[in-house]
């Protein structure tokens, strides 16, 4: 997996990619005796590269930034993942030179046509535009230019942007672990430093909580899903509390329905009421109210279909110990009076689904579907306010 802080290009290997770049070597008793080294694991691979530095470096006069190389368990064993920046290619490995070439072909993109530094802003707007027009692969394409020669510019407000970026469009692949891992970067980036506005700050806060919400969606149990939708939680609750701060009431608006879409799924109907009617207070477009106006009527139903039932429920209860008691001859109009005064309460607990008597009844439908906006949409107001 890609990690920030081991430079702009990574290799990562599986097993057999790593035997294939290693040295064979048998050791015997005079090479005991001698202390001969044990060849590194990728030894050959690195040879290879710095082979490759310096033929880029005399004959075309471009530079071949460090390589790091790790190996990855995760990864199939013949498969090597590259990363050039956050531009990643993964390819199954047979010799050594799928790898020299995939390197090669990479650092002849990016230094052929390099930019300028001043032109890095104008590239990532460009991104922008493309992906207004659905042109994702050309708007992913401008972002991995600007990450790549902003983190080699330092330029601090272009790479955490162009990583923002980077983790939406990988959430449209469907690639959820390197959405979350850009995004992450990008947030903890921005918050380190004071030079961000506090809309950037609440727009990446729930980038990063629909990422998480979205991932815990395709998840097949409960083990996988919840710590997905708590950090989910996490985020839009963040987004909250700055959006309340700098009075940006469209990402406000956003990280309330976010929140409430986990508490939907966490079944607390109390909270989900209150979250979809602060959101819904903020709108005057009419079709945006009416699809939540829609949901909390749903909300309110449910919590009335479970007050109800846990009434019916009492009821039966309350009658069959007043039959019970009776039996036993140890009840009176008075202590039947009391049982009651002393079950009735837990009424008020059977809103959140479980009561005092431990009956948790639940819906059928546990998915949120009230409007979420994910991606380069949040930098710009696409409801009336």
């Amino acid at each position: 997996m890609w990690q920030e802080d081991k430079g702009l290009i990574q290799v990562e290997l599986g097993s057999s990619v790593i035997d294939l770049t290693t040295k064979t070597y048998d050791r015997n008793v005079f090479d005991q005796v001698m202390g001969t080294k044990i060849p590194e694991p990728g030894q050959l691979l690195l040879e290879g590269i710095k082979n490759l530095r310096e033929s880029l470096d005399q004959q075309e006069n471009l530079p071949l930034l460090t390589v790091n190389v790790r190996d990855d368990d995760s990864l199939d064993a013949d498969v090597a993942r590259i990363y050039f920046g956050i531009e990643m290619t993964q390819l199954r490995v047979k010799r050594i030179e799928d790898i020299l070439n995939v390197l090669l072909s990479q650092t002849r993109k990016y230094f052929v046509t390099r930019p300028k530094a001043e032109d890095l802003p104008s590239i990532l707007a460009a991104s922008s535009a493309d992906a207004g027009d659905n042109d994702y692969y050309g708007a992913f394409q401008k972002v991995c230019t600007t990450y790549f020669f902003s983190v080699i510019e330092e330029r601090f407000v272009e790479q955490n942007l162009a990583l923002g970026y980077g983790g939406n469009y990988s959430l449209r692949n469907g690639d959820f672990a390197h959405a979350y891992s850009y995004l992450c970067n990008a947030l903890n980036g921005i918050n380190s430093s004071n030079i961000f506005p506090a809309e950037i700050r609440a727009s990446l806060s729930l980038d990063t909580g629909n990422v998480l919400r979205i991932w815990g969606d395709t998840q097949s149990d409960r083990e996988t899903s919840f710590p997905l939708y708590e950090a989910a939680a996490e985020n839009f609750a963040k987004t909250i509390e700055i959006a309340k701060f700098c009075n940006d009431t469209v990402r406000l608006y956003f990280g309330l329905c976010g929140l409430a879409g986990i508490a939907y799924i966490f079944d607390d109907l109390d909270s989900t009421e209150s979250l979809i009617s602060s959101a819904r207070d903020l709108l005057i477009d009419k079709d945006e109210r009416e699809c939540l106006t829609n949901f909390l009527l749903e909300v309110l139903k449910t919590k009335n279909f479970r007050l109800m039932a846990e009434n019916a429920q009492l009821k039966g209860i309350i009658r069959e110990l007043d039959r019970e008691l009776k039996q036993q001859r140890l009840v009176n109009q008075m202590g039947k009076f009391f049982i009651q005064l002393i079950i009735a309460p837990s009424i008020n607990a059977a809103l959140s689904g479980m009561g005092l008597l431990g009956q948790n009844i639940r819906i059928s439908d546990s998915r949120f579907t009230a409007p979420v906006q994910i991606g380069f949409k949040n930098y710009q107001s696409k409801i009336v306010i």
